[in-house]
């Protein structure tokens, strides 16, 4: 757990489960948490050949961080060879703002995203979802889509809390 939120402090879980923090205000990591985005590289590759369809969702109300991520992983996806997706039930400023720049720089955007909606019809037993900056279920642009998938991968750079997404490959 404490490498998971950062590595710069202590967790103590008592008899009845509960974690307690101390610490976590340095700036340093540790070098441990370097392999998190190695095994993820190394085991990518593998986890989209096993899977039909790969769904990616961010926080509701995407943002920048969110919906940036989301767009940058469906193209390495889609590179690789995926059927990808990135599901978005609400646009944003943000969203429009960055699809419109990337169509003006050449890259339409406009057939990657779909509404939660079209995503859930497209479920099967070997569609992949990745979540993208959040870790938190209560969260995310679509809970319903993360109740039904069971091969999940989670990419985020805030700390991991006690409520977490706790179906994640990786």
């Amino acid at each position: 757990t404490a490498l998971g939120r950062g590595g710069n402090q202590v967790v103590v879980r008592n008899a009845q489960g509960n974690n307690t923090y101390y610490g976590g205000d340095a700036l340093e990591r540790p070098t441990e948490t370097r392999l998190m985005p190695r095994v993820f590289a190394d085991s990518l590759p593998g986890f989209l050949e096993q899977s039909d369809v790969v769904l990616i969702m961010g926080h509701s109300g995407a943002d920048i961080d969110s919906f940036g991520a989301s767009v940058a992983l469906c193209k390495a996806f889609r590179f690789l060879g995926a059927e990808a997706y990135i599901i978005l039930d609400r646009e944003t400023k943000s969203t429009m703002r960055l699809t419109q720049r990337l169509l003006t720089n050449g890259l339409d955007i406009s057939e990657w995203i779909i509404p939660g909606s079209a995503a859930l019809e497209m479920i099967t037993p070997q569609t992949l979802l990745t979540v993208v900056d959040v870790f938190i279920p209560e969260l995310l642009e679509n809970k319903e889509i993360l109740s039904k998938i069971t091969k999940v991968i989670a990419i985020d750079h805030h700390r991991m809390s006690e409520n977490r997404i706790d179906k994640k490959l990786c």
